[in-house]
């Protein structure tokens, strides 16, 4: 029984006297009895859920105490009864306790998540859903589907087979096992090999190569084709044709033979000569002589110039044993005769200054283009248009014309007076269009040769071609021209 609590209240009309007591029925709903000046009584809930009002000397039947649940399910208790609240149990499909709350705690349910086993798939459920798992499917590579599984259904791999076009096993392989695909060997009936080819790719059989026994390349013959060779053709003396089958023996008749040269000269006369024999001619040098230009200057001052190049075989040319003629100047020509041969040179034509195919410069006489490599087939001799700069000093010049590899060539000379002058019209003034070389008109150039009673000067060409002087060696600014024995 809880303890009594008097309470005094002063109320100033109606004067209200009041007391808390017991209830006069044992119960463990806590109630508040208020008694007014009449005698009635109030008894009051301490909750104020519960008010009822009686008169003095009435029974009051307290109700019974109500315990609501939240989904609408009600407790009722007896007056006095007591009730004891436990704790909520949260528990598995299977029965298994998960956890216990108390009044007022809650449990906040998760959804679930469904995995595979190796992460490929996932799902998440809520509370109370149901999920339908997909079947498994097995993959190849290329992404067709072999069979599907249901969910913990177990699958047989099967090795996988390697078979010839004719369907021949060759080897089963494993999961994750492989095989290196080899290459084919192609052979000729003999076994030698022909060719290598890769898996999957077509071969193209070569060709079959017919030859003589000179190794005389007769035809080519595809693999499988039957191919006839052609009859060889005999011209005898009288002019008959005769055709011999191929591969057949055939008999020769012995002939006499004359030989002679391009002029109808006999250079030698064979009797009895077999088909097939072998007959050495006597060794003939026929060509063309050139109107040679012999050097005044044999003593060299300085390495490059005319007189080491002398000494270094760069001025030598071999003599023509039997010449078909000298070369020299169509002096027929009056207007051209400067530029016009009267035999034909190398090339066949009559020009004497050609580039290195043959052809002559576009104005017929000496215009070339610069960069052009200039043939003399009057001298045999060969210039390079331009000049390789200006030097430094007679010596560096020297050294620059010795070490010039224009168009390819490695026995380069410096000019000499005497080279110089065969090139070009006497009396007449030096401009570009009157010489195989491009000097502007503010150019000076050097001579390879030295002033015999001055050794410290040299020759030299100045005012842009006009005349000839003597300068110091070591004047700078002075350019340089070269030449070669081009026919040899």
């Amino acid at each position: 029984m809880p303890n009594q609590i008097e309470i005094s209240v002063q109320i100033e009309q109606p004067e209200l006297t009041a007391q808390v007591s017991a209830p006069s029925v044992e119960s463990s709903i806590p109630v508040l009895i208020v008694t007014d000046a009449v005698g009635n009584v109030t008894i009051i809930g301490f909750n104020e859920v519960f008010n009822q009002v009686a008169e003095s000397g009435d029974t009051v039947n307290l109700p019974a105490a109500v315990i609501e649940l939240e989904g609408g399910t009600n407790i009722n208790l007896d007056p006095g009864q007591s009730y004891e609240v436990l704790k909520a149990r949260v528990l598995n499909p299977n029965g298994t306790l998960l956890l216990k709350l108390g009044p007022d705690e809650f449990y906040q349910l998760q959804n679930s998540t469904v995995t595979g086993a190796n992460g490929n798939y996932s799902e998440t459920i809520e509370p109370g859903q149901s999920l339908d798992l997909p079947n498994s499917r097995v993959l190849l590579e290329g992404g067709t589907i072999i069979t599907k599984l249901d969910p913990g259904e177990d699958w047989t791999v099967l090795k996988a087979r390697i078979l010839n076009p004719n369907g021949t096993l060759l080897l089963k392989l494993g999961p994750d096992e492989f095989y290196q695909l080899q290459n084919s060997q192609l052979n000729d009936s003999a076994g030698n090999p022909l060719l290598t080819i890769a898996p999957g790719a077509t071969a193209i059989a070569p060709d079959g190569l017919i030859t003589n026994s000179e190794n005389t390349n007769l035809g080519t013959v595809r693999s499988g084709q039957l191919r006839i060779l052609s009859d060889i053709s005999l011209t005898q003396v009288n002019g008959s044709v005769s055709a011999i089958p191929a591969l057949k023996n055939a008999t020769c008749q012995w002939y006499s033979i004359t030989i002679r040269n391009s002029q109808g000269i006999n250079v030698s006369s064979i009797s009895s000569y077999p088909a097939g024999g072998i007959h050495t001619l006597p060794e003939l040098r026929s060509g063309i002589a050139y109107s040679r230009i012999v050097p005044t200057q044999y003593t060299s001052y300085t390495p490059g110039d005319i007189g080491w190049c002398i000494q270094n075989g760069r001025y030598d040319w071999a003599d023509i044993d039997y010449p078909l003629y000298t070369q020299r100047l169509d002096l027929t020509s009056a207007a051209e005769w400067f530029y016009q041969l009267r035999f034909n040179n190398a090339f066949g034509n009559k020009f004497r200054f050609t580039n290195a195919a043959g052809v002559q410069a576009p104005d017929g006489r000496l215009n070339f283009a610069s960069g052009t490599y200039i043939i003399d087939h009057l001298t045999g001799f060969a210039f390079w248009s331009d000049s390789i700069g200006a030097q430094s000093s007679f010596a560096a010049a020297m050294i620059a014309a010795r070490d010039s590899t224009q168009s390819g060539f490695t026995d380069w000379m410096p000019l000499t007076r005497e080279i110089f002058q065969s090139a070009i019209i006497a009396n007449t003034t030096f401009i570009n269009t009157q010489s195989p070389f491009k000097v502007a008109a503010s150019q000076n150039m050097w001579f390879g040769e030295t002033v015999e009673n001055s050794t410290a000067n040299a020759w030299r060409l100045t005012t842009g071609g006009q005349s000839t002087s003597v300068g110091a060696k070591t004047l700078s600014g002075i350019h340089m021209f070269i030449c070669r024995i081009h026919y040899k």
